[in-house]
Formats: C-alpha cells, structure tokens, sequence
C-alpha cells in the first residue's frame, strides 16, 4: 500500500508531452503539480477499517449491481488474485475469468510466465457481446487456470511449468477438501488418519507460544509484485523463524487449488496483534517454496462488523506438490514487509548490525531506458524500497520510498524526483 501511495505520487507529478498541448503543457504541468501535492498514504492511513470510504468503491457491497458481461484477468503473483474468484463466484452476469501464473503486468510482458496475448481474447470478448459476432468465447468454460508444477527456485525461473485447467463453476465441485490436524508432536496429518493415531498424536491441547523473530517477512517477498526479485524466496530460513508442522512425505502428487483455511484457537497478551500462515512445499533436498500465505490483523477478526467472523484464510492458490515432497504449516506473529536502455537491474538486500539488532530490507527496481518511438520521449524510472526495525521494538519500523523519473526529448526534457519516510508501523 504504501508502494502504491509513492508510485501514484510520483506517476502524478509526471509532465504532459508539449506536442498534446503546445505552449501551455508546462502551465497545465504545474497545475497538476499543485493539485497532487498530498500523498495519497495520509488519506489512506486514516481509514484504517472497513469504512464508507473503501465500501463504496468495492462491489462485494452489491454483487446484483453488475449486469454487463464481465471478463475477468487475473495474476496468481499478484496481489489482486481473489477477488477473481469472489466475482466468479458472486456475479450472475455473463462472466468469464482467466488466471495464469502472472504478476501485476500485462499477461503478455509478465515475469514470471507463460505469457499470452491476452489483447485477442479481450477482442474476441468484445466482439460477441458488443459486436454480437460468434467467437465461441461463451461455449468455453467459466474460469480458466494455470496450474504451476512445485519448483524451488521460482523466483528465478522466467518461465514457470505446469498446464492449463478448467472449471465449469466456482466453487468447483471437483475439488476434494482434506482437513489436516496439527498434532503435539510438530506432525501436520489427515484428519481420516488421525483417528487411527496413538495417543502420543493426539492433537494440540495444550498452549503452543509463538515466538517470532522480527526477521520473519524478510523472504516472503513483497505484496505487489512487478518482477521476479519481489517475489518470495526459498523459505528455509523463514520456516526456521516460525512454529512448524510438516505432513510425512507424499505417496502421490497433490494439486493444490483454491482458498486453504486455518482454524486456530489463540490467546494473545497484547491489545494488538497479528497471526501469519504460510503453506510450503518441502522438496527432498530439504528447499522449501512458499505455496500461498495469510496475515490477519486480530483487531479485524470480525471485520467492521460484531456479527463477521472469519478463519484465517490464505491468498487463492493453484500448485501441484509432487510426490516425494511434503507439506508444512507455519504460523507466525510477525509478516514483515507484507503487512504492515540501460539495462534493467533489480535487487534485494537483507542487512543486519548484530550490535543494534536492526534489520534493513532493501528493493531496488531499475526499469531501464525506454524510447518511446511515437512520442520520440525517452522514458526512465528507479524506486528503491528500504524497510527497517529493530529486533523487539516495533515502533521503530519505518519506510523509506524512493522513485526518480525521467522524461527526455532531443529539444527538451523534464526531471521530477520524489521520496518519502512513514515511521511507526
């Protein structure tokens, strides 16, 4: 969110392109200047619940609203995945939906991929219910998937493996639901299996503390991903910082798809806390890749209203885990920074001083010179995102967004740069 406040910030104060309106573009770019002077962050800070302010811009308000034809895209790198499937599941429009492995960039520029030319089937989308032309896309099922194979280095690959699957309905009446019990001994089993177990397997009764590093978030990667740098890296270390319960290993390959929930019964000292669940696959090598994860704020467990109540429920997610692997379940108290023609470089950085016990997360996105043949505008943009809090102190977290663009034609060119601090979250 607080990315999104910068970039916005910065994307606003951008100049318009002398040849779109002549002498006044500077007059126009200063008014803009003037007018956007306020970052979007305070205003978003001081809604902080959901208030008339985010309602009437959400249609989870009035489902019945929609009845145009919806065509729905959707990313499962993204941040923006679930309310794909609240849509396909709520709306009674004509509606289709298409997700693939993406991140927030067009289908067909993004990393990771397979990346598809999702303009055509916009335009075949267009075509039957503005054009009234028979491009088939009503005959072909209601939401379309790309199942990705378990990989241990998926923020590395470009391209992910795996393959296309279809569902007629959401929910879909081809997904089986297996509860899984975590036992006294760190041992994560079917609930059909566990009426079998001895006595020593019995589940959790008594209280399990939860003690969490505030290092823990430091490999999840971040909320919106735009490249492969940002997105969650092996867990290992993660999985060290966190309460742990891990099924045996697989007999056969477990396709994982949709909402996994967890039911847990907490107690918790503080008038303000959080709880993390992250689902991992385990390889034999002992990587550990992140399926899907959930944070909830334990101020919002009944939402903004008393009658609300909801499980923790993690991010929609769509995997096969092979065999030989295993499964893991990990509940953490902390989720940092999740919650809360150059050539293009990205990079990640993790420091610690041992001796003040702070921890500094840096991102660094460098897009690179772009030319912009039409316009003859040569297009530069760098943000740079630097986290820091002190082990047990966390009030002194903070925020540092940095973003520099640059707009250059052979006859002129404009410069703007902006950066930020939010302390205290």
């Amino acid at each position: 969110m607080l990315s999104w406040a910068q970039v916005m910030f910065l994307w606003n104060a951008r100049p318009p392109h002398p040849e779109s309106l002549g002498p006044r573009w500077k007059e126009v770019w200063l008014d803009r200047l003037n007018k956007s002077s306020e970052p979007c962050v305070h205003k978003w800070l001081s809604h902080q619940t959901r208030d008339p302010y985010w309602q009437h811009g959400s249609i989870a308000e009035d489902y019945t609203s929609i009845t145009c034809p919806v065509f729905l895209i959707g990313g499962f790198s993204d941040l923006y995945t679930d309310p794909v499937f609240r849509m396909v599941e709520h709306l009674q429009c004509p509606i289709r939906a298409l997700i693939g492995p993406w991140s927030h960039a067009w289908p067909s520029d993004s990393s990771p991929g397979p990346r598809i030319d999702h303009l055509k089937e916009c335009l075949r989308w267009w075509d039957c219910h503005l054009k009234s032309l028979p491009t088939g896309v009503m005959e072909e099922p209601v939401i379309r998937l790309f199942l990705r194979d378990g990989i241990s280095n998926a923020h590395k690959e470009d391209i992910w493996p795996g393959r296309w699957i279809a569902e007629d309905r959401w929910p879909s009446l081809n997904v089986q639901h297996q509860e899984f019990v975590l036992q006294k001994d760190r041992c994560l089993v079917l609930a059909s299996e566990n009426q079998s177990q001895s006595p020593s397997n019995e589940p959790i009764e008594s209280t399990v503390p939860v003690k969490t590093s505030f290092l823990s978030g430091s490999w999840g990667g971040l909320p919106l991903v735009f490249s492969l740098e940002e997105l969650p890296v092996e867990q290992r270390l993660e999985d060290a910082l966190s309460e742990c319960w891990e099924t045996a290993t697989l007999k056969e390959p477990v396709e994982v798809l949709g909402f996994p929930e967890v039911h847990l019964q907490l107690s918790c000292d503080r008038p303000c806390a959080l709880v993390a669940a992250r689902l991992c696959d385990v390889f034999p090598s002992g990587e550990s890749s992140l399926i899907t994860r959930g944070v909830l704020n334990l101020t919002h467990l009944r939402g903004h209203s008393p009658e609300d109540v909801h499980p923790l429920q993690p991010h929609e997610t769509c995997l096969c885990a092979e065999d030989l692997d295993l499964l893991t379940l990990n509940i953490n108290t902390l989720f940092l920074p999740v919650e809360w023609r150059r050539k293009p470089q990205q990079a990640r950085n993790l420091e610690i001083a041992q001796l003040s016990d702070e921890y500094k997360l840096t991102v660094s996105v460098d897009s690179g010179c772009v030319h912009l043949k039409d316009t003859n505008t040569v297009y530069d943009e760098i943000n740079t995102e630097t986290f820091t809090i002190k082990e047990s102190e966390p009030n002194t977290a903070k925020v540092s967004i940095q973003g520099q663009v640059t707009l250059k034609r052979e006859d002129a060119s404009a410069e703007q740069e902006d950066s930020g601090t939010t302390v205290g979250y």
